[in-house]
């Protein structure tokens, strides 16, 4: 049932709207979004956010990272912070990634993955082969 107010002030109906209005769960972004960052002079960093799993637009890290490759970049961060969900699918785009990075003569970073990601990569011993930093600034200091 939804009801109707008859509010006076404009300030008021805008209070009332913002406090009803449900503001969606940031862990529930179902698209994956990667945003290109620069830590001069030459590491880039790619920020994602939402979930790396099956047919989630997950092969736009693969793009992304093809766009940096190209440019011929050596360093590379993946800033997992904002990841909120990851699959067998995104375990193998990450191995993937990792592999093209080497083959390419570079290194790759993973930084502030949430304790969910890194539970995962531990399970799956990926984190042998990825390495892994709490925070973008520890990452770009190991290279």
């Amino acid at each position: 049932m939804l009801a109707l107010l008859e509010v006076e002030s404009p300030q008021l109906a805008s209070e009332l709207l913002t406090a009803t209005t449900p503001v969606p769960d940031p862990r529930c972004q179902l698209i994956l979004t990667i945003e290109r960052k620069q830590i001069a002079p030459d590491i880039a960093v790619l920020e994602m956010n939402g979930r790396i799993i099956l047919g989630n637009n997950s092969r736009d890290v693969e793009l992304k990272l093809s766009e940096i490759i190209a440019e011929r970049v050596k360093k590379i961060i993946f800033d997992l912070s904002g990841i909120t969900m990851l699959d067998s699918t995104g375990i193998g785009i990450l191995v993937v990634c990792q592999g093209r990075i080497a083959k390419s003569g570079g290194k790759l970073k993973i930084a502030c993955a949430s304790a969910f990601v890194v539970d995962i990569l531990k399970v799956t011993s990926v984190d042998k082969i990825l390495h892994l930093f709490p925070t973008v600034n520890e990452a770009a200091a190991s290279f």
